[in-house]
């Protein structure tokens, strides 16, 4: 492997490290006082969008992904993408965030 190849790599990995923390530390600094979410599209503007509408991750609106599919994602995360414990975002909200992902229309060009 070249070095270019192994510095490009190495890049997109600190990349991908640095947007999972700043996405764990925004859920603190955004979450109401009482641990509450104003809606579910208030959890998605600030927590999932900072990956999912810059290219970080995958685009997951307008994807019929099921609720029960996104909430295992959000749960449990899988490589880059961070588990996101009940400390975080409480189950009733997990359920209206992944229903609202699952119903989204996709993103415009």
């Amino acid at each position: 492997m070249s070095l270019s190849m192994t510095c490009r790599c190495g890049k997109r990995i600190f990349a991908a490290c640095a947007a999972v923390f700043l996405a764990l530390l925004s859920v603190s600094a955004f979450a109401k006082e009482d641990d509450k979410w104003r809606n579910e599209e208030e959890v998605y503007a600030k927590i999932c969008a900072y990956c999912h509408d810059v290219g970080v991750g995958p685009v997951i609106k307008g994807r019929q992904l099921t609720p029960t599919y996104i909430a295992a994602w959000v749960r449990h995360g899988w490589k880059a993408m961070p588990a996101f414990s009940a400390a975080f975002i409480d189950d009733k909200t997990l359920q209206r965030l992944a229903e609202y992902v699952s119903q989204s229309a996709p993103p415009q060009q």
